[in-house]
């Protein structure tokens, strides 16, 4: 006797089991796609309790008139504002989503140095036209809708001690950081479904955790750039490289007083050579020198081909479970009502 059920509709028992495998299997798919989507919601907004209460123990411990009266102790605390926030969501949600590696950062070395080598310019490259576009994008609304974005101020720093500290609070710690968190932790995370759904989703979490119209287009063009150097590469080491280099020259962009450059407007009057001149020079090489660098990677017949989506999620379905659940609403709506902050 057969121990599957009769129907009238002409089904043979093994399109029956078959049929009935790919429902269960899209369902449990569904339910994990789910859960991690809302861990990384939870994460985001772990970081924003994290930010808040950094920024509440300097409110109660007195320090709040020092920050803003000290540049070297605002850079101090910024330091401490990324490493809290960013790696303690990190390690909370990794513990939450994977409880065999708890901790688990990859440090492993990338799969191919000489791909490494190539996609390092071709990362900065997507940074530097990132924030060149955003730019064009700021420029656009303000001039036809009469919307001006703002970002929050970082004072410049004004003697040797605080430009050394400046770079390690801008450019080498949230470097370390925020790969960490967006690339080992979000993307990874999300690499079952596709690398490329991966790389959207993470470089969507860190345009949104940006809470500024500056800079949140930049974070997301710089984003799939550096999502895609993670996937390509197997290794954060290169997106740390390139993520350095990005926010280290825009450092650098406002040190001309340390290094005895005059300023714009000074400089017109004296004909002489500014930080400004010196950035768009290192600008326009490093546009050359990442598309020479990714053409040459494209005609590599040993190059990694990306992750296909293995799953049986359809890209609907995964948008949604991504965007709209509860966590991940209420870090959107939180995030945007900071965003709104910085618009004028």
């Amino acid at each position: 006797m057969s121990n599957y059920p009769y129907n009238p509709y002409g089904y043979q028992p093994q399109q029956y089991q078959e049929e009935y495998r790919r429902m269960q299997q899209n369902a449990n798919e569904k339910r994990e796609f789910r859960h991690r989507s809302i861990l990384v919601g939870c994460s985001i907004i772990i970081f924003e309790l994290l930010t808040f209460t950094v920024s509440m123990g300097l409110v109660f411990s007195g320090l709040r008139e020092v920050y803003f009266g000290s540049t070297l102790f605002s850079y101090s605390v910024e330091m401490i504002f990324s490493i809290v926030s960013m790696l303690g969501a990190y390690f909370i949600a990794k513990a939450m989503i994977d409880k065999k590696h708890v901790g688990f950062i990859p440090l492993a070395k990338p799969e191919n140095k000489k791909h490494a080598l190539l996609l390092i310019p071709f990362g900065v490259a997507t940074c530097f036209a990132g924030s060149y576009a955003t730019g064009i994008l700021n420029t656009v609304l303000e001039e036809i809708f009469n919307v001006t974005f703002e970002q929050p101020e970082i004072a410049d720093p004004k003697t040797p001690l605080e430009a050394f500290v400046f770079i390690l609070s801008v450019s080498v710690v949230p470097a370390i950081v925020e790969e960490i968190a967006l690339r080992a932790g979000v993307l990874q995370a999300m690499r079952k479904y596709g690398d490329w759904f991966a790389i959207f989703t993470s470089a969507f979490i860190f345009a949104v955790l940006h809470g500024n119209m500056i800079q949140t287009p930049f974070a997301f063009i710089a984003g799939i750039g550096l999502g895609y150097v993670f996937c390509a590469t197997g290794s954060i080491w290169p997106g740390i490289i390139i993520h350095f280099i990005n926010n280290f020259t825009s450092c650098i962009s406002t040190m001309g007083p340390i290094f005895g450059l005059p300023d714009g407007s000074e400089a017109d009057k004296a004909g002489v050579i500014t930080m400004d001149d010196i950035y768009m020079a290192f600008f326009s090489l490093v546009l050359i020198a990442g598309v020479v660098c990714f053409v040459l990677y494209l005609i590599d017949k040993k190059r990694p081909v990306l992750n296909k989506d293995n799953s049986t999620l359809t890209l609907s379905q995964k948008i949604g479970g991504f965007l709209f659940n509860i966590p991940m609403i209420i870090s959107l709506i939180y995030m945007g009502y900071n965003t709104a902050q910085y618009i004028k």
